[in-house]
């Protein structure tokens, strides 16, 4: 081949890769629904009392073991350091 072939293909492939679509890169439209669902809950928490009062949308306690169903089965959290009261951690 020669240099001038080599420099064209280059630079077809540099404009071929330029111009391509980005598809990995945009997302669909709207926010996912475990968000919306998120969200929705924590407009419901209406706080009237001292912060130290309230936890938001989390239990008071979260426990060990806590297991999610979904349709495609059970996802579970294991808390390593046991139950934790969310009333009194500073995290939540």
């Amino acid at each position: 081949m020669r240099l001038s072939q080599i420099i064209g293909y280059g630079l077809m492939l540099c404009i071929a890769t330029i111009t391509g679509n980005a598809s990995a890169q945009s997302d669909p439209p709207g926010i996912p629904h475990f968000a919306a669902v998120d969200h929705q809950l924590a407009l419901k928490v209406h706080d009237t009392g001292p912060a130290s009062d309230t936890t938001g949308i989390f239990p008071p306690t979260i426990p060990h073991i806590l297991p999610n169903p979904d349709t495609t089965g059970t996802v579970e959290t294991f808390n390593t350091g046991g139950p934790t009261d969310t009333a009194t951690n500073a995290f939540f």
